[in-house]
């Protein structure tokens, strides 16, 4: 679980981004709420997101 207080996963997060839906962290927070509760986990979804070299677009579809 990488939100524990809106239950987002990991694998959520991943598929997001390597399907294009989201290529940033503020896009992730949109798409799926994560990092919208208590925040801890925006840090651990950029720590996600450093894993993939092209995580820098500023650009955020619709949720």
């Amino acid at each position: 679980m990488l939100c524990h207080c809106l239950k987002v996963r990991e694998s959520e997060v991943r598929h997001k981004f390597e399907t294009g839906e989201a290529m940033s962290v503020p896009c992730i927070v949109q798409q799926t709420g994560a990092g919208t509760g208590c925040t801890a986990c925006v840090l651990r979804i950029s720590k996600v997101l450093e894993s993939y070299p092209s995580a820098v677009s500023p650009i955020c579809m619709a949720r």
